[in-house]
């Protein structure tokens, strides 16, 4: 597990992480040593990609079903069981 000012990174293998206060769209975060821009508002505990998620993707072992937003690094998703 993973903790910054921004985010927690639950699973090292997953490709999000969860959002620790309100991401405002346009500002930059660092996450393992890289620069994301958030590219849409995401709320506290909504998850922010960290790489391109396809549907059907699995994120901490949960098939995605709806990815709001198909971006390569600033992704909200919708979590669907």
């Amino acid at each position: 597990m993973q903790l910054t000012n921004d985010v927690i990174i639950i699973n090292e293998m997953d490709p999000v992480a969860v959002a620790v206060r309100q991401l405002a769209k346009g500002e930059t975060i660092n996450i393992k040593e890289k620069s994301i821009v958030v590219k849409d508002d995401i709320p506290v505990p909504h998850k922010i990609a960290l790489r391109e998620i396809k549907k059907d993707g699995v994120v901490l072992s949960t098939v995605i079903r709806s990815v709001m937003q198909p971006r390569i690094s600033d992704v909200r998703l919708r979590i669907c069981m």
